[in-house]
């Protein structure tokens, strides 16, 4: 035991221990858990240990798991490439070129004028200057018919050339339509009424001389493709459910790839690590907006780490049964995932409030299982949403079953309302129904299934666990109706009291009906000493001293935690047996002592109850009933009036005392408390028609009872929660 207490000191006093006792810090580290285990099982599917590769041999048949519609990538990119093919290139018209052909047409024949007009030069060297001075190259014959032609029709033949080179420059010409328009030019030449020197001339020039006058724009002509590959529509394809893709030994196929694809069946790395990345992104952003909810509304989970592991345990389980679902080969195995089993757990066992966002978390987990479908998120939400508001006023354990069904028929609601919303086969419909009637049942039997254990391990009490605890059936409960049957029926008349009490506060009822049963459990060790338990008129107190009698009332309380302890308890049940009490006085035997001491100091502290106060709303209640049952059971002729006024007493000297002072009750609900303790005692203390025979009888009890003695006002101060009676001679 030595070395193990040596290692726990040092792990606690090591770097890591002291940053691991910042509250803070635990918090935070709970949360980044959660997170990284929430997205390994959510991106678990993401990766598959099968590699497929096409051309390879198929190691399996693959069977489509649902029916998915997906686009067919290489058919698409087919179309589109079809239609930038079918986009003309773009070409821009080049008006330098129309103005520098137009001037080489007229400077070719001013060229050959100035040649023609030279006196000193023979035709051969009129020839050789014309064909050196000439832009283009003219054939032979073409030279001599340039120069022997006359003015005059040259005059036309140039009219002409003008015409044809801007007719043909007019219309544009491109870079692989040159020789179409040349041979063009030679044909409306032909056509002409020349003489054979003039055709052969005036082709030779707007042959030679003509040339392409549109640029091809090859930044347009792009930009029309790509806008052109843009307006195709994607080519979607439907795989059907359950039709085969490709069979065992079947060598798989681009086409087979894209269908496994779209299935998930197989991914490729790249675009899986940024699914990962998008979804951790999801996660994180749900679990940051679940955290900030707590933080500013729920301050007493948010510093409870237990309680946060708690809530995150509930997240994980939920989802691992949600991905073992996966594992069937349908579909609609999303109805069956019982978001409503982690609902319920959460508003049972942490808040009503808190279970609504819980409830939408994990829609939103189920609509990312499932591949983004909606309809199952919707009826995730739906199963979720009705198992809190089934639970949230859990009185008896066969509510949970109601709650099973419950949620069956917001399933079966929701199934149907998707079903017909989204036109689906009636046939997928029905077996969505009979899923989710299925999924309240799983629901239900999970929640029952899970909640003791988790109960345990947390140390939380919920109402299932009161309401067993509260079984007559229960072994303290028994020993105490066999054993202290005074102290029994006082326990459940202090429960009928606080529970009327609480409902008229908004507190736990059921909680401070329990904590009733067992707040005096501890007068089971000495029950003689307490005067309800007393069948004769000898009361043990009359023979010992005042400060022993103390000691042995005030005990009841201590005996009472230990007894709780030993029969394991809840928590909540032993706060209430502690702080029942409170500090309050024992103030007949500190009077006694008083008398009896005489010129001795009597320490008033001696004759307290050692607390520590009400807490709760619930402690304070059940305090408060205790001491209005026995008091107001103490009355002569408990009328009415008499009941109220002793009950108004009671709670203005607790108020006064400082005893609510570490409780949450407001003067509202004090006056609240009040009339609900009237109204039930005045049912239970009601008046009666005496018999007749019985008069005589009853007279002569009132008049023994005028004579009591100090002797019973001895019995009647020790009774529970009635030392104001004896303090106000009551």
């Amino acid at each position: 035991m030595r070395p193990f207490s040596t290692l726990k000191k040092l792990l606690y006093d090591s770097l890591p221990g002291r940053i691991f006792r910042s509250s803070g810090i635990r918090r935070w580290f709970l949360g980044v858990l959660v997170f990284l285990v929430v997205t390994a099982i959510l991106a678990m599917d993401f990766y598959q240990v099968q590699k497929l590769e096409i051309g390879m041999p198929s190691p399996a048949d693959f069977r489509a798991t649902r029916t998915v519609d997906y686009i067919d990538e290489g058919k698409t990119e087919e179309l589109r490439e079809m239609a930038a093919r079918m986009v003309e290139p773009v070409y821009d018209p080049d008006l330098v070129v129309n103005n520098e052909v137009q001037a080489q047409l007229s400077q070719s024949f001013l060229t050959a004028e100035k040649i023609r007009s030279r006196d000193d030069l023979e035709e051969p060297e009129k020839e050789e200057h014309l064909a050196e001075e000439l832009p283009y190259y003219l054939p032979t014959s073409a030279l001599d018919a340039f120069l022997a032609i006359d003015e005059q029709r040259l005059a036309i033949l140039e009219s002409k050339a003008e015409e044809l080179i801007q007719a043909a420059l007019q219309g544009g010409i491109r870079e692989h339509q040159l020789e179409e328009e040349r041979e063009s030019l030679k044909i409306e030449v032909e056509n002409l009424s020349l003489t054979a020197e003039e055709t052969e001339l005036l082709s030779a020039i707007t042959t030679e001389i003509i040339r392409p006058n549109l640029v091809f724009n090859e930044e347009e002509t792009e930009r029309q493709r790509s806008k052109a590959r843009m307006n195709v529509q994607p080519a979607r394809r439907t795989i059907v459910q359950d039709l085969p893709i490709v069979r065992k030994g079947e060598i798989i196929t681009p086409e087979h790839m894209e269908q496994l694809e779209a299935l998930g069946l197989q991914r490729k790395v790249e675009n899986n690590r940024a699914r990962v990345v998008g979804l951790a992104i999801l996660i994180l952003v749900m679990l940051v907006v679940g955290l900030v909810y707590l933080y500013l509304f729920k301050k007493d989970i948010w510093h409870n780490e237990g309680l946060l592991a708690l809530l995150g345990l509930v997240l994980i389980v939920n989802l691992l049964v949600a991905k073992l679902l996966t594992l069937i080969p349908n579909t609609l195995y999303g109805y069956l995932i019982p978001v409503a089993a982690g609902s319920m757990l959460v508003a049972i066992l942490l808040d009503n409030h808190l279970s609504v966002l819980f409830t939408i978390v994990m829609a939103s987990f189920v609509g990312l299982i499932v591949g983004g479908d909606l309809n199952y998120a919707v009826v995730a939400m739906v199963g979720g949403l009705v198992g809190t508001f089934s639970v949230s006023r859990l009185h008896q354990r066969s509510h949970l079953t109601r709650a099973g069904l419950l949620v069956a028929a917001g399933n079966m609601t929701a199934i149907i309302g998707t079903g017909l919303y989204t036109a689906q086969p009636w046939q997928e419909v029905s077996l969505g129904t009979f899923l989710g009637i299925i999924n309240g049942v799983l629901a239900a039997v999970l929640t029952i299934g899970l909640l003791p254990y988790l109960e345990n391990t947390f140390g939380l009490t919920t109402a299932v666990t009161l309401l067993e605890i509260s079984n007559p059936n229960h072994p303290l409960l028994k020993r105490l109706l066999l054993e202290a049957p005074g102290t029994y029926h006082h326990s459940i008349l202090v429960g009928n009291l606080g529970e009327a009490a609480a409902e008229a506060v908004g507190a736990d009822s059921l909680l401070v009906r329990a904590g009733a049963y067992y707040h005096d459990a501890g007068k089971l060790k000495r029950p003689y000493f307490f005067i309800e338990n007393q069948l004769s008129k000898d009361n043990p107190h009359d023979k010992i001293a005042a400060n022993l009698s103390a000691l042995i009332i005030t005990s009841h309380v201590k005996d009472g935690l230990e007894l709780a302890q030993r029969h394991r308890l809840p928590q909540v049940i032993k706060d209430i047996i502690g702080q029942h009490h409170g500090t309050t006085l024992l103030t007949y035997f500190y009077n006694q002592a008083l008398e009896e001491a005489k010129e001795q100091k009597v320490v008033k502290e001696d004759f307290r109850y050692v607390g520590p106060k009400p807490q709760t709303k619930e402690a304070a209640i059940v305090m408060l009933a205790d001491s209005v049952e026995a008091a107001v059971r103490s009355l002569g002729k408990p009328t009415p009036n008499r009941i109220e006024g002793m009950v108004h007493r009671l709670i203005k000297e607790r108020l006064h005392d400082g005893q609510l002072d570490e409780c949450d009750l407001t003067f509202r609900d004090l006056s609240a408390i009040a009339a609900a303790f009237v109204q039930v005692l005045a049912g239970i203390y009601h008046s009666r028609i005496e018999y007749p025979q019985k008069v005589g009888q009853v007279a002569e009890k009132e008049e023994k009872s005028a004579g009591t003695n100090s002797r019973q006002a001895k019995k009647i101060a020790v009774s529970p929660g009635t030392d104001e009676i004896a303090k106000t001679g009551g």
